[in-house]
């Protein structure tokens, strides 16, 4: 007699997973927590059978693998990871902001040109569940109008060009039924080692 119960108990299905490590928006002094958590999420939550992939914002070919069953080779390219945003630069004493509000605004585009690009991609997958982990700083500063008081000058914040880029990327992803998670390895590392890059013990930071 064929049996009238079902279970809705979890299969052990494949599943595909994207690493989008953002060398772009990523600080070189983050880059070792942004490798410890791309590490830690490879050998605790990839399968055997799932299939993974790693990228950089950046489109260096040395931070990229293609799609693979063998988490060994993901992991030695998340070892070869390095951020290369630079938002400070010594002078007299004291570490400059040199990161303008196009940089960040350009970084955040390709960013997020980068994430629409592998949601296309990965709509032809058929019968796995995809997810991708953005491992990036983001942007900083508030994109709310308003709040910032920006209009998109030459020197001044463009909340809507962001809104705009994060809103296309979204609505790919949507389409194309992946996941997005993100992950701020700021928040993975103590207040001691929030120092910007290389900052030699004395040196101050000027705000701006």
């Amino acid at each position: 007699v064929a049996s009238t119960v079902a279970s809705n108990a979890a299969r052990n299905e494949p599943r595909v997973f994207v690493l989008l490590l953002d060398d772009m928006l990523t600080s070189p002094h983050a880059s070792l927590p942004a490798r410890k958590a791309a590490r830690d999420f490879v050998q605790r939550y990839v399968g055997p059978t799932d299939l993974i992939a790693a990228f950089s914002t950046g489109g260096r070919g040395v931070q990229t693998q293609e799609f693979t069953t063998d988490k060994t080779r993901v992991l030695a390219t998340i070892d070869r990871f390095i951020g290369r945003r630079c938002r400070y630069q010594p002078s007299r004493g004291m570490l400059l902001p040199t990161e303008t509000e196009a940089d960040k605004i350009y970084a955040f585009r390709v960013a997020t040109d980068v994430i629409k690009a592998l949601a296309a991609h990965l709509s032809k997958v058929r019968g796995r569940r995809v997810s991708l982990l953005w491992i990036s700083e983001g942007i900083d500063y508030n994109v709310r109008p308003g709040i910032t008081g920006g209009v998109g000058g030459n020197n001044e914040p463009d909340p809507a060009a962001v809104n705009r880029a994060m809103r296309e990327a979204i609505d790919v992803l949507q389409r194309a039924n992946v996941t997005l998670y993100a992950v701020d390895p700021r928040r993975l590392y103590s207040a001691e080692q929030l120092r910007p890059e290389n900052l030699p013990e004395g040196m101050e930071v000027e705000t701006v």
